[in-house]
């Protein structure tokens, strides 16, 4: 599964949850759900929170039944990063808000019986991205690459070219 890992530490601030986040000390996991996730920062809240983004892997190719001829998926990025919120320098103002963008594995690409002559191609995976709203303008904090899909080919029944997808890179 992919997921966000967040973990939230406070200096002097009160405990504030959210339905979706708790501010506690604890990891908490943001999983892929096809949109964008917020968070607003408590504006009583001064601290640090730990990042761990994930990108999704690509997806495989499987271009003969036996799985001879496959290119297998390039595995997504981890990033761990700290980011400090308060009110200094280079630090998450309180009241801002984080958006979270989980990416999705690629789709993979097999066969149902072999093939003589053909292709298959998995997906790239997507990227993860965590941005924050600062007076007005969003800033991008960390993105994590997600891995290039595989590629796999058959000619009269032998595998002509296998490729595995290239992993992902970073941002932060």
């Amino acid at each position: 599964a992919l997921s966000l890992l967040l973990f939230f530490l406070f200096h002097f601030s009160p405990l504030w949850s959210q339905t979706e986040l708790t501010v506690d000390g604890q990891f908490h996991t943001i999983s892929y759900n096809g949109t964008y996730q917020d968070f607003t920062v408590p504006d009583n809240f001064s601290g640090k929170l730990i990042l761990e983004l994930h990108g999704g892997d690509g997806g495989f190719a499987q271009a003969q039944l036996n799985g001879n001829c496959e290119g297998a998926g390039g595995q997504g990025t981890t990033i761990t990063q700290e980011v400090l919120i308060g009110t200094g320098t280079n630090e998450i103002p309180p009241g801002s808000t984080i958006r979270f963008i989980v990416g999705e594995a690629g789709e993979s690409q097999g066969t149902n019986g072999g093939i003589v002559f053909g292709f298959r191609e998995g997906g790239g995976g997507g990227g993860t991205g965590v941005a924050a709203q600062i007076n007005g303008s969003w800033e991008i904090i960390s993105v994590a690459g997600g891995g290039g899909g595989g590629y796999a080919d058959v000619a009269v029944g032998i595998c002509d070219t296998e490729s595995s997808g290239k992993p992902g890179n970073t941002n932060s």
